[in-house]
């Protein structure tokens, strides 16, 4: 018997069927073009004039928006997208996610129209902003749940201090990250001594360096290794026996004091290098004493900020938003070698 041809589209589930034309809101189905087109006709709609794009531009913005977000059919664009439903104060953290990590022209011109529909809503399509809710360790959660909790909660107290984490707290995150180390790793006996030793430090370094797909373990490594250089000993003994055989290492440090020490640090600086004084005239960038006054002369956080204030008084949701500090500083340390000697902070190129 002569059976009917193989329809392709049998085997895609019912619920990702679309009609030609169909716009699918929800992100079950990967539509980019068709948003696209639909997105280009609701801003050609109101090109050239103050106007907001209409409701179904908005929800088809969100819905692309959305997509842009690491979990892209949770939060609350993916809400709007599918419901008309407006959470201010989220989607403002999420657009500002967006616009922070994104250099496209066409997302950013987006984002703009989307505020603009945002903003022209009455207030009360919003509920009422109250306090954000103070972290707290989930009594019912996983105890990875419960272990992510609790070392929020430290970074915000550390962050509130002006310090480093706690030795407990850093002990803590070693704990977490030993598995990832072999067994005989500086970081796993930091995790059972408390005690701290440049070998650990030079691992931590690798583990902030490497690309994780869980954010929690870079933010873990950065925290880690903050705390490992407050503690590390400013002078390290390795550099002891270069010094007299060295001139130019005792020039310098009698020259530039602890930037130079902190130079000697560096991985890539030989200590018995005949240009060594011309080396680090030429790398170091300056001295800080704070990693805030450093962020805010080498990096353009200034204007992040500015940017976070404009869009929570645009959105009303003023306290809402912040940026991720630890994120930003990691970014620095990409770029330049940051070093701490006591409570100053000393930059070089890399």
């Amino acid at each position: 018997m002569e059976q009917p041809p193989h329809n392709p589209d049998d085997d895609v589930p019912e619920q990702e069927r679309l009609w030609p034309g169909e716009i699918d809101l929800t992100g079950a189905v990967s539509q980019d073009d068709a948003l696209v087109d639909v997105i280009y006709d609701a801003i050609s709609e109101v090109e050239g004039t103050e106007n907001p794009v209409p409701e179904w531009g908005a929800r088809t913005l969100a819905r692309a928006l959305a997509n842009e977000l690491p979990d892209p059919q949770s939060g609350a664009l993916h809400r709007f997208a599918i419901t008309g439903r407006v959470d201010k104060p989220m989607i403002g953290t999420e657009l500002m996610s967006i616009y922070t990590s994104t250099r496209d022209a066409e997302i950013v011109e987006w984002i703009a129209h989307f505020d603009r529909y945002i903003t022209s809503l009455p207030s009360d399509d919003a509920p009422e902003p109250g306090p954000p809710p103070a972290e707290e360790v989930p009594i019912g959660g996983t105890p990875l749940d419960q272990v992510r909790a609790y070392l929020r909660i430290a970074f915000a107290e550390a962050d509130e201090r002006g310090e480093p984490i706690s030795q407990e707290d850093a002990q803590a995150i070693a704990t977490m990250l030993g598995p990832l180390l072999p067994p005989d790793a500086a970081i796993r006996r930091f995790a059972d001594t408390g005690e701290t030793d440049p070998a650990a430090l030079d691992e931590c370094r690798r583990l902030v360096e490497r690309s994780w797909r869980s954010p929690d373990l870079h933010t873990w490594a950065v925290r880690l290794q903050q705390y490992l250089v407050a503690h590390a000993d400013a002078s390290p003994p390795a550099e002891a026996p270069h010094r007299e055989e060295h001139p130019q290492v005792a020039e310098g440090i009698r020259e530039h004091g602890d930037a130079f020490r902190a130079f000697l640090t560096l991985p890539d600086t030989d200590s018995r290098a005949s240009d060594l004084l011309d080396r680090f005239r030429a790398f170091y960038i300056g001295t800080y004493p704070g990693m805030d006054e450093l962020l805010i002369d080498l990096t353009d956080i200034r204007h992040w900020r500015r940017a976070v204030s404009e869009l929570e008084d645009r959105l009303g949701i003023n306290g809402y938003v912040q940026l991720d500090s630890t994120r930003i500083e990691a970014m620095a340390r990409e770029t330049w070698d940051i070093v701490q000697i006591g409570q100053s902070w000393y930059v070089f190129n890399k």
